[in-house]
């Protein structure tokens, strides 16, 4: 997982140039399948809420549970996600690969066990 170069920027400016940098008042979670981020309420799917607990040795991970709703079509071959400062639209703060690849079907629904979304700064 890894923060996007606009948000490493944001920080690097806010550290070092004294650049004010805002908050998202929530944060969310999408899924991708390819380059593409899964198709919309048509499809049962929505960005969800994520939040996280505080960091260790630079790592923050999820602190909840993540519940996508049931699939009410096919999603495709899930293969990465991206945290977002909105529930539609917005800016991506950060992109992460998914170490196991998993197809969502009609009828199915994709969970992130706690933990198990993790962002690293070094």
């Amino acid at each position: 997982m890894a923060l996007t170069q606009s948000v490493a920027n944001k920080v690097l400016n806010h550290l070092f140039r004294n650049t004010t940098m805002p908050s998202p008042t929530a944060v969310f979670v999408g899924l991708y399948v390819g380059s593409a981020e899964v198709g919309g309420a048509t499809a049962g799917y929505a960005r969800q809420s994520i939040t996280f607990g505080a960091p260790t040795a630079g790592v923050i991970k999820n602190d909840t549970e993540v519940r996508f709703p049931i699939a009410s079509s096919d999603w495709g071959e899930i293969s990465s996600a991206g945290i977002f400062d909105a529930a539609t639209g917005g800016n991506r703060l950060d992109d992460a690969s998914i170490a196991a690849v998993r197809i969502v079907r009609a009828n199915d629904q994709f969970v992130i066990p706690v933990g198990n979304y993790t962002i690293e700064v070094k």
